[in-house]
C-alpha cells in the first residue's frame, strides 16, 4: 500500500511539474496583451510550493484562458487542468465566441474531445489543442449551419429545469454557466459548492440547449432532478445569477447552507422543490 501511495505521489508531482512548465511556455507564446489570462496566480504559486516540499498538498486546479482572432471576431479557449493531466486525466476545454452560434460551440467542443483522444498523453498538449482549433475553426463554421432548428425539432414551450450536481467548484464552469444562461435569455440561478444546484427557466429549446452545453463540461455526477413544462410562460426569477448560500468546512470545502437556501426557495414560491433535490419535505 505504501509503495502504491508513493508511486501515485510521484506521478502527481511529475504531472504538476509538467503543468507548470507548460504554463510558462504558453505565457511566452501568447504574450501579446489580452492573449493569455489567469484568474488566480496563487494556484500556480501553491503548486510550486508543493513541488518544493513547502506545502503538503494542493487542492485547486490550474485554469486559464487563451484568446485568438477569428476572421470576424475573437475566440476564447477556457482550459482547466486536472491534477493528473497530462498522463492520466484530460484537460477540460470550453470555447466562447460572440461570432459562433451555440451549436457551433457545442460541435467544436465535441471535436476537440475527439482530437484529444488521438494525442500522445506522455507530454503536455494544450498548445496542440489550441493550434488545432486555430487551424480548423473556420472550416467548422462553414460546415455547421447557423440555423437554430428545423420544423422537425421540438416545438417551443416553457420549461424549468432543476439540476443537481455533486459539486460546482471550477471557476471556469461557474463563469460558463452564468454566461450560457444569459446568452440563451434564461432566468434562474446557479448555486456553487457541495452540492451544486442550478435552475434554468425559459423557452424549452433554450433550456435544452443549456443542458447540452452543461453536460459538455465534464462532471463527477450531474442530473436533472425535475423538469417542469407548460404552454404559458410563468417565470419565478427575474434574471440569472450565481447565488452563494454556503459555509466553509474544516477541509475548506464549500458546503451548502441548507437553511438559507430553503428560505431563498420559499421566497420565490418554489420551496416544494426541496423534496426532489434533497429527498425531504
Amino acid at each position: 500500500m505504501d509503495d502504491e501511495i508513493s508511486t501515485q505521489n510521484d506521478l502527481l508531482r511529475t504531472c504538476l511539474q509538467q503543468q507548470i512548465d507548460e504554463l510558462s511556455m504558453l505565457e511566452s507564446i501568447f504574450c501579446n496583451p489580452g492573449e493569455f489570462h489567469i484568474d488566480d496566480h496563487s494556484i500556480a504559486a501553491d503548486i510550486n510550493e508543493f513541488l518544493e516540499g513547502r506545502l503538503e498538498s494542493v487542492h485547486r486546479k490550474l485554469d486559464f484562458r487563451i484568446c485568438f482572432p477569428l476572421i470576424d471576431g475573437k475566440m476564447h479557449l477556457s482550459v482547466e487542468l486536472p491534477h493528473f493531466y497530462p498522463s492520466v486525466e484530460i484537460p477540460r476545454v470550453q470555447v466562447d465566441s460572440k461570432v459562433l452560434t451555440k451549436r457551433q460551440e457545442l460541435t467544436l467542443c465535441e471535436q476537440i474531445e475527439e482530437y484529444i483522444d488521438t494525442l500522445d498523453k506522455s507530454e503536455p498538449y494544450v498548445y496542440q489543442i489550441v493550434s488545432w482549433v486555430q487551424d480548423n475553426v473556420e472550416d467548422l463554421r462553414a460546415t455547421v449551419s447557423h440555423e437554430k432548428g428545423t420544423e422537425e425539432e421540438v416545438k417551443s414551450s416553457f420549461e424549468r429545469l432543476w439540476i443537481y450536481s455533486h459539486h460546482i467548484k471550477s471557476k471556469t464552469k461557474r463563469r460558463n454557466i452564468v454566461k450560457n444562461a444569459n446568452d440563451l435569455a434564461l432566468t434562474g440561478f446557479s448555486l456553487p459548492g457541495k452540492p451544486g444546484i442550478i435552475c434554468v427557466e425559459g423557452d424549452r429549446a433554450s433550456t435544452q440547449e443549456f443542458w447540452q452545453l452543461l453536460r459538455q463540461m465534464h462532471w463527477q455526477k450531474i442530473s436533472i432532478k425535475k423538469a417542469e413544462e407548460s404552454e404559458t410562460e410563468s417565470r419565478l426569477f427575474e434574471d440569472f445569477r450565481e447565488m452563494l448560500f454556503a459555509d466553509v468546512g474544516d477541509d475548506e470545502e464549500v458546503v451548502l447552507n441548507m437553511s438559507n437556501f430553503i428560505k431563498f426557495l420559499e421566497l420565490h414560491n418554489c420551496g416544494d422543490i426541496k423534496k426532489e433535490l434533497f429527498g425531504f419535505e
